[in-house]
């Protein structure tokens, strides 16, 4: 699956590129990706819970995107008006992964991670719950915008592990936060950007995998956005692909 856009608005020209791959180990994939109609609003989901569940909670994730997206989206010259919008669709979208996951056997306890970056004006907004994360690559240098809502991470700041030990830790997989939770709890931060910023966002299916090293090379080089995110999973395929993985990269 994949998606290559451009948006034009005042002086931001943003091209946006997305791709979403089962991988090598799983049956199905329960990532799921969305890119709104203006291209300004970008959101990655990782489902996780059972067979069906996953997928189900990933898609009701971006699904509330979307409809929200369409019913009133937010004052794009705002960072108040986006960050209530963010957190208001990512509540209501809680909400009802919730409500299915503890009223539909098949569904029982299912939930997502999710990361959505919305460009505003002159600043990106970040709101994330969970793992997967947000980068930018700036001038030659990769930031990772979203700190890991992680049992890992927190050793990690408590001094019990160090983050060359964060890939292949037996807990690495467990997330501290997460949509479909009975109470939802979202991080947000706001960016100023700048022309040639290019920021991507990724399932742990990548972060996992791929060191940052070649992250930074692939979103510092000439490339297309395009070819950005194929480089991108070629590597996690290449090196095995235990999880779904996507990846949705905006250049500007």
């Amino acid at each position: 699956m994949a998606k290559t856009q451009t948006a034009k608005k005042s002086n931001l020209k943003l091209t946006v590129a997305g791709l979403s791959d089962v991988g090598l180990m799983r049956s199905e994939n329960q990532d799921r990706l969305y890119i709104s109609r203006d291209k300004r609003i970008l959101v990655v989901a990782d489902g996780m819970g059972g067979h069906n569940g996953g997928s189900v909670a990933s898609q009701l994730f971006i699904d509330w995107f979307e409809t929200e997206f369409k019913r009133k989206s937010p004052l794009l010259s705002s960072r108040r008006s986006i960050k209530t919008w963010a957190q208001r669709v990512i509540t209501m979208a809680n909400s009802e992964i919730y409500k299915w996951g503890r009223t539909e056997l098949d569904l029982w306890g299912m939930g997502t991670t999710g990361v959505a970056l919305v460009v505003g004006d002159d600043f990106v907004h970040c709101s994330h719950v969970g793992d997967s994360r947000i980068y930018r690559a700036r001038q030659g240098k990769l930031v990772q915008l979203t700190k890991d809502h992680s049992a890992v991470q927190d050793m990690i700041d408590a001094g019990e592990c160090t983050e060359a030990e964060r890939k292949g830790h037996p807990r690495s997989h467990i997330v501290t936060r997460f949509v479909g939770d009975i109470a939802v709890n979202v991080e947000h931060h706001a960016y100023k950007w700048q022309e040639g910023d290019v920021y991507l966002l990724a399932s742990d299916g990548l972060t996992d995998i791929v060191e940052d090293s070649f992250i930074q090379s692939v979103l510092c080089s000439r490339m297309s956005i395009k070819r950005m995110c194929a480089e991108l999973v070629d590597r996690v395929l290449m090196s095995g692909a235990p999880d779904n993985v996507t990846v949705l990269v905006a250049g500007m």
